[in-house]
């Protein structure tokens, strides 16, 4: 993140929902760029592509009218592609792939971020409420992603 911000507030907000460097104006763009090349060089080890994906030539994921499809990293609707971000595609195909189990926001952040991420676990409850909101899933009445209070979240049936 590279703003002219620099609260430690904002810096806080800025790393727990997403961010994985902050960077404050004015800024050395020699430092920029080691910083860039710094994240490059990190793996990213707990990627959902190794640890969830569907075997390959396997049929997607069907949940109700929701398709997950892990083979081509695409997600429809009621036959309507539904654009989601690399994080929230991951987040949603975690759930998918185990329909009915109960998965912390530790082991959901293990999945989709990495097992040595540090930041603040309700990040996975920001990216939960986006993807939510995509699919039209009321947290109230939710249809596909249901809240376990306390404990994490699960996947549904679709009806």
């Amino acid at each position: 993140m590279l703003t002219a911000r620099d609260d430690e507030v904002d810096k806080i907000v800025g790393l727990s929902v997403g961010a994985d460097d902050y960077v404050t104006k004015p800024f050395s763009p020699r430092e920029l760029v080691a910083r860039v090349q710094a994240m490059l060089r990190r793996a990213r080890t707990g990627s959902v592509e190794s640890t969830t994906a569907l075997p390959h030539g396997q049929q997607a994921l069907v949940i109700g009218k929701l398709v997950v499809d892990g083979d081509s990293r695409q997600v429809h609707l009621a036959g309507e592609p539904v654009a989601l971000t690399r994080i929230e595609f991951d987040l949603l195909l975690c759930l998918a792939a185990r329909p009915q189990l109960v998965l912390s926001r530790r082991q959901l952040v293990e999945l989709v971020w990495d097992t040595t991420w540090t930041g603040d676990e309700h990040l996975v409850d920001v990216h939960i409420g986006r993807i939510r909101k995509k699919l039209g899933d009321e947290a109230t009445r939710p249809t596909f992603i249901h809240t376990i209070r306390g404990i994490g979240y699960r996947m549904g049936t679709g009806r």
